[in-house]
């Protein structure tokens, strides 16, 4: 991962003001793992990569995630970034404008998260960290815009957990390979062979 003073002071600023806000940010551990996940990813089709992150809050795992996803694009990729409340996601385009993208497009959208993943014909790797009783109408309307090599991250396996039907929607996905990163929350990571 190519360090910057930028890109450091930006993530430590991003998670302080997420906690003066009562947003809960995703710990270090999984903001490691989400950024190799969305670097593999993005290294495996390298150019027009579509990326979601649901449930952005003002931007932490965002900004982890596009700094990712710009590291590894060769051409034209770009984040979209699904906020509900109006006000974070007003944040969260100042913060992810913060950082100089080279090869990112960033775009920002105040709206239900199942709702703008059903409009997005093509999703290669997708991070949700939204209310765990949509996760799996989220997965549903994702699965099928993940082509093969595609990834898609769900936060919080471990806890709060998602509910039962969540899991028995990953287990009957076709060509889904899956674990969970064993950080404090968990970290479900389903790929498509």
């Amino acid at each position: 991962m190519r360090h910057d003073r930028l890109f450091v002071s930006l993530v430590e600023r991003v998670r302080e003001e997420s906690m003066s806000y009562g947003i809960p940010s995703i710990d270090y551990a999984d903001a490691f793992a989400l950024y190799a996940a969305a670097f593999a990813t993005t290294a495996r089709f390298r150019r027009g990569v579509v990326v979601v992150d649901a449930g952005s809050g003002i931007g932490y795992s965002a900004i982890w995630i596009s700094k990712a996803v710009d590291d590894a694009c060769q051409e034209e990729c770009r984040i979209i970034a699904v906020e509900h409340d109006s006000r974070l996601a007003g944040r969260l385009r100042e913060n992810l404008t913060r950082y100089p993208w080279r090869r990112l497009t960033v775009n920002v959208v105040a709206g239900d998260a199942v709702e703008v993943a059903s409009s997005i014909p093509r999703v290669h790797f997708a991070f949700v960290d939204i209310e765990k009783h949509s996760y799996p109408a989220i997965l549903r309307r994702l699965w099928p815009r993940i082509p093969s090599g595609g990834m898609i991250a769900f936060h919080n396996a471990y806890m709060p957990p998602p509910p039962r039907e969540f899991y028995t929607t990953v287990s009957a996905l076709e060509g889904a390979v899956y674990t969970i990163a064993p950080s404090t929350a968990g970290l479900l990571l389903i790929a498509k062979s």
